[in-house]
């Protein structure tokens, strides 16, 4: 028997939504988006890098080399490069996630509108990767983008 019943027009059923969001304001809302690493914040293509490598501004410090050009878009996007020779690929790949994580949960501190490339240096291999360790010199590095941008 079928049995039809009323679904609460607040509250959206399917892939990528809950309850939660929809009570905090919807898909679109600052709040969806703010904890979230979109696809479209990520850089993709090579000409994409080349333009940051090119044409943008760089600043460094003892773990990690950033660079940062204008993207002309109201959101920042980020792009990690990790060489074969830094280790081995569970390594790099948890280094890329540490990173990605750190501009996931700090988008609201770090500038807008830029196109962001990280390269972390061996010595932070040599010195650990965790978070805690991370954290600190990468919004360092975000801090001074701020300062000459």
């Amino acid at each position: 028997m079928y049995m039809d019943f009323e679904r609460d027009p607040g509250v959206r059923v399917g892939k990528g939504y809950s309850q939660i969001e929809e009570q905090k304001g919807g898909k679109n809302s600052l709040y969806d988006m703010r904890f979230f690493f979109r696809k479209l914040e990520r850089l993709h293509l090579s000409k994409d890098y080349e333009k940051v490598h090119n044409e943008g501004k760089t600043v460094a410090n003892k773990y990690f080399i950033l660079s940062f050009r204008c993207n002309g878009l109201n959101y920042s996007r980020l792009g990690i490069i990790v060489n074969r020779k830094w280790g081995k690929a569970h390594e790099r790949n948890r280094l890329k996630r540490l990173i990605r994580e750190i501009f996931r949960l700090n988008k609201g501190k770090i500038c807008s509108g830029l196109d962001y490339v990280v390269i972390p240096k061996r010595i932070l291999r040599n010195d650990g990767m965790t978070y805690e360790q991370i954290h600190d010199p990468m919004m360092k590095l975000f801090k001074r983008v701020k300062e000459k941008s």
